[in-house]
């Protein structure tokens, strides 16, 4: 027989803590804070630096860009600077301000030298006009779509504008392959530069002394292309 008998004083009991304990309290309240000082800064550094525009370097190359002409539309028209531009290989193209030079190294090692006359020597109705009669000469399915009857075709194929094109004289064509050489076999530098303003100057003189003339052939052909042509097809074509 067992007798239990109770002690004359209680022993406490620890109650039951319901909740977090000051500790964790302490260590929540530190990380909320350390939150909230992430989150602000993030908040500044967005308005202040994230925000605003990036900036970014651009490369133009004016070889390039193309030029509006005044009625609107694009128009893939070279914008080439002045002097010696390479743009390929083996192929340079030397622009003045009134007269240019397309050059091309031949399979016998020289070069063939072809001058022209840069953007504006003609009105841009003008180069429409004559890309229209060349674009009828090759494709049948675009003069049937301007209407052009077959007629009409057989007397466009007759122009030829290869005829047409300007050839600088015997005394000017050597000074230019003199000028080219001379480009070519400079060792760089200022000597260089100076042979190349020589070069342009040379382009602009021939340019000016024989713009009428070199504009006189096309602007016959234009008138031919006008005559056999009627009114309504020529807008197609310019439109």
């Amino acid at each position: 027989m067992t007798i239990s008998q109770r002690p004359k004083t209680p022993i406490p009991v620890e109650p039951v803590r319901k909740g977090l304990t000051p500790q964790q309290r302490q260590m929540i309240g530190v990380a909320a804070l350390a939150l909230c000082l992430i989150i602000g800064a993030g908040i500044v550094w967005f308005f202040l630096f994230g925000a605003s525009p990036k900036r970014r370097t651009v490369t133009v190359d004016p070889s390039k860009q193309t030029m509006l002409p005044p009625g609107g539309g694009r128009v893939a028209i070279r914008r080439d600077p002045h002097g010696v531009n390479q743009t390929g290989d083996g192929q340079w193209f030397v622009r003045g301000e009134s007269g240019a030079l397309r050059v091309n190294k031949t399979d016998a090692g020289g070069y063939a030298l072809n001058f022209t006359f840069p953007s504006g020597f003609l009105t841009m109705e003008q180069v429409k006009v004559i890309s229209g009669c060349i674009r009828i000469q090759r494709d049948a399915a675009m003069a049937k779509e301007w209407n052009v009857t077959d007629e009409q075709s057989a007397k466009l194929k007759q122009i030829s504008f290869a005829q047409a094109a300007f050839k600088p004289s015997d005394a000017d064509q050597a000074a230019l392959r003199q000028l080219w050489d001379a480009y070519m076999n400079s060792p760089g530098g200022q000597n260089r530069i100076d042979v190349q303003k020589k070069l342009t100057a040379k382009l602009d003189e021939i340019a000016k002394a024989n713009l009428e003339t070199a504009r006189k052939p096309y602007l016959q052909r234009i008138d031919q292309i006008k005559q056999i042509l009627t009114p309504e097809q020529v807008q197609k074509i310019t439109q």
